[in-house]
């Protein structure tokens, strides 16, 4: 059964050439990029150019990583713990007070804070940041790759209403 309409498909990519996802895009096969890898602003310009809607994910170890946030133009920006190398699934948080400043600064940015999202952490994030999502991937895993359905509960559970 198709999931198109029901949830937002995101391709994930890690520096990719733009031919692929800017393909998928136009199949209708997803619904929005996230570039997850070490791209430049130069390098979205044809994310940009065609209208795409991304997501640029940036590891955060202090506001100077957030300096060409804004050079990007994507439409959201996720926020992980800085890595140099590793794209993802660390596991591990940054001080979320830099994403509190950066979202005072630019409100109408949504932000997904990722990084460590566990569910005995999920709460706090949510309360503390009040990002546009929350990125749980590895925080709701039994081991890498495979979901912990109790966890993706717990997670769930906790942070309804907010």
């Amino acid at each position: 059964e198709s999931l198109a309409g029901r949830i937002l498909r995101v391709g994930v990519f890690v520096n990719p050439e733009p031919d692929l996802p800017l393909e998928l895009l136009e199949k209708g096969w997803i619904d929005a990029i996230q570039l997850h890898g070490d791209e430049t602003p130069e390098q979205a310009a044809p994310y940009r150019d065609a209208k795409a809607p991304f997501i640029k994910a940036i590891g955060v170890a202090g506001s100077e990583h957030l300096k060409q946030a804004l050079d990007y133009g994507a439409q959201a920006l996720l926020m992980d713990a800085h890595a140099p190398g590793v794209y993802g699934g660390t596991g591990e948080t940054f001080d979320w007070n830099t994403a509190i400043r950066f979202k005072q600064e630019h409100p109408d940015l949504p932000i997904i804070l990722a990084g460590g999202i566990v569910p005995e952490n999920a709460l706090e994030a949510a309360q503390a940041v009040f990002p546009a999502a929350l990125d749980v991937a590895s925080g709701a895993e039994i081991s890498p790759g495979r979901k912990d359905f109790d966890k993706v509960q717990e997670l769930l559970t906790t942070t309804r209403g907010c």
